[in-house]
């Protein structure tokens, strides 16, 4: 009897037990939910990832060719002449920004380049894996501060948010910049919290990481103040241990800033910026943030500010808060401004339009609520993002291919994105036959507002130089906009001399505003060309001296 009898009994743990197994554990809840994230995430940036080339702010150009230098330099690797090597690499290929820019992303970039194969598609993959491990980070941060759902929902919405979503589709250092930042303010909470060095090491590696991406992430600096006051762990940075780790980032980090600061010469006026930034000031990047998020995402995220300031974790209000305002305050300081550059600060805006309204402390009723309607705002951006196609430009990559399968020679171009051009034609040339002359005719530093060379300023002009430097090739872009003399004579004489003729059109494909019915000319000399000979001479006017090369050197590896 007694032995039938707990035979139920038995039945029942067993079954209960079952039920346990299968409910999720809170880590492989928190797993799941972030692996979901990360798919989604991926099925978005991973849409129409082979439209379009290289053509976001002319940088976008310069930041992939500049990808396309460090997978030459890797694979050559010139250890005992690296500085000559980089002045005979631009002088050939003249499209880099390692003197403008850190070269962290360039890097990774590089890295990818050498293991994919230099492509668009290859470029927007290594974006897509920075913001992926950014949005790890970002869950991770928000896990820690409130919950895994609060964190899931949170991380969906950033990722579709506008700037957010053009800058992951796009290769600009924007992006990178905010995936080192959000990472080196997760492993900050969690150190101040937790106190493990493990956290202050990865910390410091993510710091130095942003710092070798861009000067911009300097806002991590009164960002780390505030909190550490907030926290009051004034211990966790008086040790021998911080001390240490501080002095390696800064022998890191400052060696690269000191270089730029000696090299680029247009500093000056980068940090002054342009004449329309003169009427940018405090009321500049709050006109801007609808345009950044969207106006829904705004108004969830003004009204989750004072949700959680009233209902909220104190302490995790003052640490978005002083995100938010160490933004503001370190990017309005700074002159030169672009709706861009405050992009660091929309992660904030993220937490407090999902937190306040999902977090576990919520009476149920008031959580499910909650969860719909940031379920409806997310669903809605995610709609748009799907149906999002960034700004494209096509037609430079197909010319580029097609030259190349002539014989080498130097190339005399003129358009408006000529980094992307030149990116193609390195890709598509490993035996580097041809060398690319950019800067011929005219030389621009950076911004035409800021200064202008032009050599040439009639059809004599362009004919001496094309015949000094023994142009064989010509490629100008149609119907584009003409700002110098000299760019109106190339033309005409094309037109009218004879000693060009015209090889190949190729129709530019675009969704960019004013674009229409442009198009890539290839002319050919009808002359017999001899090998250029003497010295080419570059100018720089964002270094402190131009460049000489014997054009023999140039098509050497």
């Amino acid at each position: 009897m007694h032995s039938s009898s707990t035979l139920p009994v038995q039945d029942d743990l067993s079954s209960s037990q079952e039920d346990l197994r299968r409910v999720p554990t809170p880590s492989r809840r928190r797993f799941l939910l972030l692996a979901l994230c990360l798919a989604l995430v991926a099925s978005v940036l991973l849409r129409r990832i082979h439209k379009g080339e290289f053509s976001e702010n002319v940088d976008e150009t310069v930041h992939a060719a500049s990808g396309l230098y460090v997978a030459s330099f890797l694979h050559d690797l010139p250890l005992r002449h690296p500085v000559q090597y980089t002045y005979r690499y631009y002088a050939q290929y003249p499209s880099l920004g390692v003197v403008m820019y850190p070269p962290a992303f360039y890097v990774i970039e590089g890295l990818a380049f050498l293991v994919l194969g230099p492509s668009v598609v290859t470029a927007r993959l290594t974006m897509m894996f920075l913001a992926l491990l950014g949005l790890y980070f970002w869950f991770r941060l928000v896990d820690e501060l409130e919950d895994e759902y609060t964190a899931a929902f949170s991380t969906l919405l950033l990722a579709v948010l506008p700037s957010v979503l053009q800058y992951e589709k796009t290769v600009m250092l924007d992006m990178p910049l905010m995936v080192f930042c959000v990472a080196a303010s997760y492993f900050w909470i969690v150190y101040l919290r937790r106190g493990a060095t493990r956290h202050l090491y990865w910390f410091a590696t993510f710091l130095c990481l942003a710092f070798l991406t861009k000067h911009h992430a300097v806002y991590l600096f009164p960002w780390c103040l505030i909190t550490l006051i907030a926290e009051k762990k004034w211990d966790r940075i008086m040790n021998w241990r911080a001390a240490a780790t501080a002095a390696v980032c800064f022998v890191i980090v400052a060696p690269v800033y000191i270089l730029q600061i000696a090299m680029n010469a247009s500093l000056a006026q980068n940090l002054k910026g342009t004449s329309a930034n003169a009427t940018m000031q405090w009321g500049y990047y709050l006109s801007v943030l609808p345009e950044l998020i969207g106006w829904k995402a705004l108004i969830l995220s003004l009204i989750g500010i004072a949700v959680y300031l009233w209902r909220g974790k104190r302490e995790n209000a003052v640490l978005m808060l002083a995100w938010i305002a160490s933004c503001y305050v370190i990017f309005t300081l700074i002159r030169h401004k672009e709706a861009r550059y405050i992009i660091y600060w929309v992660p904030a805006f993220a937490f407090f339009a999902v937190a306040p309204f999902t977090r576990k402390a919520l009476v149920p009723w008031m959580r499910m609520a909650g969860f719909a309607i940031v379920s409806v705002v997310v669903a809605v951006y995610g709609a748009q993002a799907w149906s999002y196609q960034r700004p494209y430009v096509s037609g430079y990559a197909p010319l580029a291919e097609q030259l190349t399968q002539q014989d080498g020679g130097c190339v005399l171009i003129d358009m408006d994105l000529p980094g992307n051009f030149i990116f193609f034609m390195r890709a598509s040339d490993p035996a580097r036959r041809f060398v690319i002359l950019r800067k011929a005719l005219y030389e621009v530093r950076t911004v035409r507002e800021w200064g202008v060379t032009e050599f040439a300023h009639d059809e004599s002009d362009v004919d001496r130089i094309l015949k000094a430097d023994s142009v064989r090739y010509v490629v100008i872009e149609k119907n584009m906009p003409l700002h110098f003399s000299s760019q109106t004579a190339l033309r005409d004489l094309l037109d009218h001399s004879g000693e060009y003729r015209m090889v190949e059109t190729v129709p530019i494909d675009t969704n960019l505003p004013g674009w229409g019915r442009r198009s890539l000319i290839l002319y050919e000399s009808t002359l017999p060309v001899s090998s250029p000979h003497g010295i080419l001479h570059v100018k720089m006017a964002n270094l402190p001296h131009d460049i000489d090369i014997p054009f023999d050197e140039l098509t050497r590896k």
